[in-house]
Parts: structure tokens; sequence; C-alpha cells
């Protein structure tokens, strides 16, 4: 009985977790708490220092305000937020030993080191709060990969990068925009582009 009940108990905290994370994505975003460099990509303080952010790569709600799901289209609004991270470093926002780091499992660790990222495994406590998260990302990700796809666990690590190593990569940034924004504009519906996309940074 007892273990129904902490089950329970922990259904529920993910359940009241998951829709504070939804219907507070507004509010953040109007207070300044969320900085938004793309429609899904933005960053959080992560200390009281202002030298440490935290990368996401949206919220639900953002996720179910795009048209558009592909896996492809989110890998390219993380370049084009890269990109205008970039710009405001290169604006004095933020000093060059300023850290981002963001929790991912979107990513081949090939795409991680192209993009100049660093990783390392969860640990304990990083681990509880992705599980908090899990249900709902397989659900994101099934749609929009367009297929019931479960999260693969070895896939989950913690980047993390400096504000000097983002402007030294910049360009690699540039170019994915460049190339989305290139097969996009030929391919009227987008076919073609997700794969193609997609193998040449991975």
């Amino acid at each position: 009985m007892i273990y129904i009940q902490i089950f329970s108990g922990l259904l529920l905290l993910i359940l009241v977790w998951r829709l504070f994370r939804f219907f507070s994505t507004p509010l953040f975003t109007r207070t300044g708490f969320y900085k938004y460099y793309s429609p899904m990509l933005m960053t959080m303080p992560f200390s009281l220092s202002g030298r440490v952010y935290d990368f996401h790569l949206g919220t639900s709600w953002d996720f179910f305000q795009m048209q558009k799901k592909q896996a492809s289209l989110i890998l390219y609004h993380l370049a084009e937020g890269l990109v205008n991270v970039c710009r405001e470093i290169e604006n004095g926002k933020f000093a060059p030993d300023t850290k981002f780091t963001g929790n991912v499992f979107y990513l081949k660790e090939s795409t991680i080191k192209k993009f100049g990222f660093h990783s390392r495994k969860l640990n304990p406590f990083e681990l509880f709060l992705f599980a908090l998260n899990f249900i709902e990302l397989c659900i994101l990700s099934s749609i929009s990969h367009r297929k019931f796809t479960l999260i693969p666990l070895t896939n989950v690590v913690i980047i993390y990068i400096t504000a000097e190593e983002l402007v030294d990569n910049k360009e690699k940034y540039l170019k994915v925009v460049d190339m989305f924004e290139g097969r996009e504009n030929k391919t009227a519906t987008g076919a073609g582009v997700e794969k193609s996309v997609m193998e040449e940074v991975a």
C-alpha cells in the first residue's frame, strides 16, 4: 500500500511540475527570466553571479506553438539561436568566461563536438530532474519524428561551453542556418530538407 502511495505521489508531483512549466512560460518570458534567441532556444540564469546560463530548447508551450515540428527545423532554430547569442557576446552582453550549459538528448555526440560544445554525464540530481521530464519529452519527440519515439537514455548528456568558445564556433552555426534556409527556399513544402540537413550536420 505504501508503495502505491509513493508512486501516486510521484506521478502527481510530475504532473504538477509539468503543468507549472507549461503555463508559466508566457509569464517568465514577459518578465525576462526566459530570454529567447530564436523561437526554440532560450536562456535562463543559472547562478546569482550572472556568469552561468542554462540553455533550453524551448518548452512544451513553445513546441506546440510551432506550425511545423520537423527535427531539422528544431536544429535550425538551435543554430539560429546560437548565432544570436554570439552576436550579444560580441556586443559585450556577456563576459568571455560566461558559461552556458544545457541538458540535451537530441544531438549526436559528433554534432555536439562539431558545434564546439563539451559534454559530460548527468549527476544523480540531474538524472532526477530529467526523470521528471521523461514522459513529456518522449511525447514531444514522437510528434517531431512523426512516430512513437522513446528518448535514448544513452544520448542524455550535459553540454557546456564558454561565451568565448561560442563565438569561435559562430561560423558553424551560420552554416547550418544558411544550409536550411537555402534548401527551404528551393523546396516549397520543405520535403527532403530534414534528412539532408541532419545528415550534413551530424
